[in-house]
């Protein structure tokens, strides 16, 4: 086989445990997912000095850049704003990550009881150009669903 995947045969979705989806959040310009692994490395004595190494993972980080077609992402922002100062526990959210193979199968992760905010990209406005966003996600532990 000769091809490959492109970015427009993933698909994103966002759900908050409170309010329910999100996944119009806006037209999605990239999406980054990097799993966090920390390296534990032990040089026993009685190993000649040989490292051993063990790998431990510490969930996922997730990034997101939309352009902006509505408000759901400042509303976001503020509904995470709110909550805080109100006293009222974390809002946790689900991503899904759809993504179609060029063999036409197709595979699905969960990325549930995220925690999400709206790191630094509220609002850039400048005439005539797009208005990007930015959210960013944290998961303890991914699933594979298809």
């Amino acid at each position: 086989m000769y091809g490959f995947g492109l970015g427009k045969e993933v698909t994103m979705d966002l759900e908050l445990d409170t309010i329910g989806s999100l996944s119009t959040v806006g037209l999605i310009k990239n999406f980054s997912v990097r799993q966090r692994t920390n390296l534990k490395m032990v040089k026993p004595v009685n190993n000649g000095g040989v490292p051993q190494a063990r790998t431990s993972e510490e969930g996922w980080d997730l990034e997101f850049t939309v352009t902006r077609q509505n408000g759901v992402l400042d509303k976001l922002a503020q509904l995470l704003q709110d909550s805080f100062y109100a006293g009222k526990t974390q809002i946790y959210a689900t991503f899904t990550e759809t993504i179609r193979n060029q063999d036409g199968t197709i595979d699905q992760f969960k990325y549930p009881h995220s925690v999400v905010w709206v790191p630094n990209h509220l609002s850039n406005v400048q005439q005539d150009e797009e208005i990007d966003q930015s959210l960013n996600g944290y998961c303890p532990k991914r699933t594979q669903v298809k």
